[in-house]
């Protein structure tokens, strides 16, 4: 799902510094959707649950199972995502159909 990710909600010059890196496993990807806050001051992004029970309160919505036997079980990864703080240069947001400017407004594609 994440070269997938990659391929379809990044620009061409992400997909150029992503891609690659991807496929020749240099880089560990992951696909989680999250709201993010624009911190103008160091043009990226900061990802952050505020309190332990909006995390609690997320995971309740996932409902983790086994459908038989997988070939890739070992593979897989059914688990969550708990974020503090993390901040994420603006340029590494996928950017495919909407950009945020540097004075923190959306700009649509």
């Amino acid at each position: 799902m994440s070269l997938y990710a990659l391929e379809t909600i990044c620009n061409d010059e992400q997909k150029r510094q992503f891609l690659p890196l991807a496929h020749s496993y240099d880089i560990t990807t992951a696909y989680a959707e999250t709201e993010a806050v624009f911190v103008r001051a160091t043009d990226s992004f900061v990802l952050h649950l505020h309190q332990e029970k909006s995390a609690q309160m997320l995971s309740q919505l996932i409902e983790v199972g086994v459908n038989g036997v997988r070939f890739v079980y070992n593979l897989d990864d059914n688990s969550y995502l708990r974020l503090k703080n993390v901040r994420i240069p603006h340029t590494q947001m996928p950017m495919k159909w909407d950009e945020v400017d540097e004075k923190g407004s959306n700009i649509k594609i």
